[in-house]
C-alpha cells in the first residue's frame, strides 16, 4: 500500500507539473525518477555483486525450513506445499531432498504428497 501510495505522489506530480507547465514540478518530477533510476540500477548491480552470498543465503534458509516440515497443519509445511504444487517443483534441489534424513528429518525419508510425481527442485 505504501508503495501504491508514492507511486501515486510522484505521478500525481509529474501529470500537475505537465497540466500546469510548471518548470519547478515537472523537474522535481525528473529528478525523483533519475533518482529512482540510479538506486534501481545500484541494487541490480549489488545483487550481480553478491550473488554468491545471497545464493549461500537462500541455500541456508532453505535447509532450514525443510527441517521445520513436518507435514501437518503449520505455516511452513503449507508454503512448501504450496510452492511445490504451484511451481510444479519438489524440493529445493530435487525431491531426494527429502528422503535426506539430515535436511528433513522430520519426513522420515518420504516425499511429501505436494510433489506428486515431480522430481525436479524449485
Amino acid at each position: 500500500i505504501a508503495f501504491g501510495c508514492i507511486t501515486f505522489i510522484i505521478a500525481a506530480i509529474g501529470c500537475f507539473g505537465a497540466i500546469k507547465e510548471s518548470p519547478c514540478l515537472l523537474f522535481t518530477f525528473a529528478a525523483i525518477i533519475a533518482i529512482l533510476l540510479i538506486a534501481e540500477i545500484a541494487a541490480g548491480a549489488a545483487a550481480f555483486v553478491f550473488r554468491g552470498q545471497i545464493e549461500a543465503e537462500f541455500d541456508k534458509n532453505a535447509d532450514t525450513l525443510m527441517e521445520q516440515y513436518d507435514g501437518g497443519d503449520n505455516a511452513i509445511t503449507k508454503s512448501w506445499d504450496t510452492l511445490q504444487k504451484k511451481l510444479e517443483c519438489c524440493g529445493y534441489n530435487s525431491a531426494d531432498d527429502w528422503k535426506n534424513e539430515t535436511l528433513a528429518p522430520l519426513q522420515g525419508g518420504e516425499i511429501p504428497e505436494s510433489c506428486g510425481d515431480i522430481t525436479e527442485g524449485c
